[in-house]
């Protein structure tokens, strides 16, 4: 499902939303105290099997990507989750617990429906805010870390992918490599990496020092691609087609497998 923005943060949506309906599942419990350790046993269960199952889920679909790098399957700030698989699981460990013990079930699908139904308005917000709906490239003229114009509009004919970052930003810098891998090994698509705000001097060091070598690397000096596309928060990555439009908005860190994931959109074959 994505990312949310919270000011300059980007978090990724299903925690959060599980999250909430726990809470929202808990404080329901609160009405029926002698079953209370109960109920809050079985709520914890539903929740954390269910994330447990739709982060399972989607390591299970890039299995092939997670075995060269088998630590990034804890790393959940990229926000690769199937929620219909997690969905599934709350439902089975659900009719385990009301199976098991009949006199709990009366109470816990109470508290577990206000959780789902707090989730489904956060769910429902979140994907009404989410990227914008129509966007094309835009015929904004950037220069380059060399100082040559670009035109992003005179890029269609091939998808293009323009991320936006700066040197200070954390979960840049840790996406920066698979962005990198991903220009060098995919030439279908093109690359851009649209800094924000910062100096070419800037910049240049930070590539440098950590040796990284991409291409078409352009000075949003003005931050016209972010104001455009609506975002205030970085990173943030967007997905156009040959075409030349926006087909999908990829907020925070991206991972090799949440790539593979975006590209199917604006690739004839995926990558």
């Amino acid at each position: 499902m994505g990312m949310i923005t919270l000011g300059p943060l980007s978090l990724p949506i299903v925690p959060l939303l599980l999250l909430a309906g726990m809470i929202t599942s808990l404080a329901v419990a609160r009405r029926w105290p002698a079953m209370m350790p109960q109920i809050e046993r079985a709520i914890y269960s539903v929740v954390f099997i269910a994330l447990f199952a739709a982060r399972l889920g989607f390591v299970i679909l890039h299995r092939a990507i997670y075995a060269q790098a088998p630590i990034d399957i804890l790393d959940i700030r990229d926000g690769g989750f199937m929620p219909v698989v997690g969905i599934v699981a709350g439902v089975v460990v659900t009719t385990w617990h009301a199976l098991r013990k009949p006199d709990l079930k009366r109470l816990l699908l109470p508290c577990l429906l206000a959780g789902v139904a707090i989730a489904a308005i956060g769910g429902t917000a979140a994907w009404s805010l989410r990227a914008p709906v129509r966007l094309s490239l835009p015929a904004t003229a950037l220069t380059d870390i060399d100082g040559k114009e670009m035109r992003l509009d005179g890029l269609r004919g091939k998808p293009v992918v323009v991320n936006l970052w700066a040197t200070w930003c954390p979960p840049c810098r840790r996406e920066m490599p698979v962005l990198q891998h991903a220009q060098a090994t995919l030439p279908g698509a093109v690359f851009v990496f649209a800094n924000q705000g910062e100096t070419v001097e800037t910049v240049r060091k930070y590539l440098d020092s950590e040796h990284i070598a991409i291409a078409n690397v352009v000075m949003d000096r003005k931050l016209e691609i972010a104001r455009l596309a609506g975002f205030n928060a970085l990173p943030v990555t967007l997905f156009f087609d040959a075409k030349g439009n926006l087909r999908n908005v990829k907020m925070g860190s991206l991972s090799a497998a949440t790539l593979v994931d975006e590209l199917r959109g604006i690739l004839p074959d995926g990558g």
